[in-house]
């Protein structure tokens, strides 16, 4: 008997369709919960984030092509400004005072090398595949990326946000279409506070009944803080009890999780990767009473500060 357990991890911290009856494959774009950071104006080094838009299509029958490929521009925020995307001081009305917006700009690459923008040229481009002529709907993630520039100090202290929308070309066969627009929400917050960078990803643990040794799986995740500003982190965070170790059981197996490291001190950049590892001791039977199964059991990061 094989078990498979996934552990889940939260990082704490409108599907919009495309209109046109006419269009035999319908796409639309969705950015999410949209983009978030912690902006910190004495960090020694530019604010790099990422986050992700996904494009859903749909085909209506099952003669209709298997791949969309698909063209998406941003039209660079409200509050663009020579050559900046800016984000507004929500308890402001406008940027006439420059210490109440702040500059940043979305990137198509992890270089940085060319901004994401209403040019074609700097768009980014993808496709969306189907697996078969039986597979109706199907989509995909990419990612884009962000870099806050350092150095602008004397901003105010609280929430700066902008709308950006996306605007989606696609083409499938010899058919042009596009999505209907989809906006979504740009908040860097520059009162002291922490984020994740990049969240903790699902664990497996492969395990055999009666498993001769221990049996272990290990994931991490990188943090931004306020520069000084100390903080803890616990696992299944349960308010006033802050605790390094967890445990779980999932398919009839008892595993114990554990951080690798349990506190710090923010300094604008990004910190770690920090660890977080399972561990299910051998010889456990589990409840499993087929040849394979799988039990998954949620756990949570919390950064408390």
């Amino acid at each position: 008997m094989k078990a498979r357990l996934f552990l889940y991890f939260l990082a704490l911290g409108a599907l919009l369709f495309s209109a046109g009856a006419q269009a035999v494959i319908n796409c639309s774009v969705n950015a999410g919960s949209g983009y978030f950071a912690v902006y910190d104006g004495l960090a020694n080094s530019d604010n790099l984030n990422s986050s992700t838009f996904t494009v859903n299509c749909t085909r209506t029958l099952t003669g209709d092509p298997l791949s969309v490929s698909f063209t998406a521009v941003t039209d660079d925020g409200t509050w663009n400004s020579g050559g900046n995307n800016r984000a507004k001081l929500t308890t402001v009305g406008n940027c006439s005072v420059t210490t109440n917006c702040i500059k940043y700009d979305f990137y198509t690459n992890s270089t940085f090398s060319t901004n994401w923008s209403k040019q074609t040229s700097k768009a980014i481009t993808g496709t969306v595949s189907f697996a078969n002529t039986s597979t109706m709907n199907s989509s995909t993630t990419t990612t884009y990326y962000s870099k806050i520039p350092l150095g602008q100090t004397g901003l105010a202290s609280g929430l700066f946000q902008d709308t950006v929308t996306i605007n989606l070309a696609y083409t499938y066969g010899t058919t042009n279409a596009s999505a209907p627009l989809a906006a979504f929400s740009v908040n860097i917050n520059t009162v002291s506070s922490c984020q994740f960078v990049m969240p903790p990803s699902n664990m497996s643990l492969n395990y055999t009944a009666f498993s001769a040794g221990t049996v272990s799986a290990s994931t991490s995740y990188t943090t931004r803080c306020s520069t000084s500003l100390g903080y803890t982190m616990a696992l299944d965070y349960v308010s006033g009890v802050s605790s390094g170790v967890s445990r779980g059981v999932a398919s009839g197996i008892q595993y114990s999780l554990a951080l690798g490291t349990l506190s710090g001190s923010g300094n604008g950049a990004i910190q770690g990767p920090y660890s977080i590892t399972a561990t299910a001791p051998a010889g456990q039977a589990g409840s499993c009473n087929t040849g394979t199964c799988t039990g998954t059991t949620p756990h949570t990061v919390t950064i408390i500060y």
